[in-house]
C-alpha cells in the first residue's frame, strides 16, 4: 500500500508540474477553466435540447489535470524502478570500491561492508520487516554469505545475535 501511495503522490506532483499548477497559478488556472467552460456552454447553443452535450463540452477543460495524472500513473512506476536500479548499482559500486576504512582497521571495514550489504538488501527485496528497515536486524545469513563469496572475502558469517555478528575465517 505504501508503494501505491508513493506512486500516486509522484504522479500528482508530476501532473501538476506538467499542467503548471502551483501556488498562485492554481487560482488562475481554475478561473481560466471556469471562463472557458462557461464560454463553451453558451457557444454550444442556448436550447435545452442538447443539454448533455453542452455540459460535457463545458466540463472538458477540467479534464486537463486528470488526463495528465492518468498518464503519469502509468509512467511513474517505471521511473521509480529505474531510480531503484540506479541506487542498487551505485551501492554495488560503493561496495566494490570500499577496501579499507581509513580509521578502525579490519573490523570497521567488515562492519562497513556488511552495512552496505544491508542497504543493498533493503533496496533489492520486497516485504522487509520493520526491524530490518530500521537497521535493527540483518538480511538472511545465506544472502550475506553469498555476497561475501562473490566479493572474494575470506570470512563467512556463522550466526547473528542481535547486533553481534559471529564470523569465521575460511580455510585455505
Amino acid at each position: 500500500m505504501r508503494y501505491w501511495r508513493h506512486v500516486l503522490s509522484r504522479a500528482a506532483q508530476a501532473a501538476a508540474t506538467d499542467v503548471r499548477i502551483g501556488g498562485a497559478s492554481i487560482a488562475a488556472l481554475l478561473l481560466g477553466q471556469i471562463v472557458l467552460a462557461v464560454v463553451l456552454f453558451l457557444a454550444s447553443g442556448l436550447t435545452s435540447a442538447n443539454l448533455p452535450l453542452r455540459l460535457t463540452t463545458a466540463l472538458l477543460p477540467f479534464l486537463i489535470f486528470p488526463a495528465f495524472f492518468v498518464f503519469r500513473i502509468v509512467s511513474v512506476p517505471a521511473a521509480i524502478d529505474s531510480e531503484r536500479q540506479a541506487r542498487i548499482a551505485e551501492l554495488e559500486r560503493s561496495i566494490e570500491d570500499s577496501k579499507w576504512a581509513a580509521i578502525g582497521g579490519e573490523n570497521a571495514r567488515r562492519h562497513q561492508l556488511l552495512s552496505q550489504f544491508r542497504e543493498l538488501y533493503k533496496l533489492s527485496e520486497d516485504g522487509l520487516s520493520p526491524e530490518l528497515v530500521a537497521n535493527l536486524a540483518w538480511p538472511p545469513i545465506e544472502w550475506l554469505n553469498n555476497k561475501l563469496d562473490r566479493r572474494g572475502e575470506r570470512r563467512r558469517i556463522e550466526r547473528i545475535e542481535a547486533e553481534k555478528i559471529y564470523t569465521r575465517e575460511l580455510e585455505a
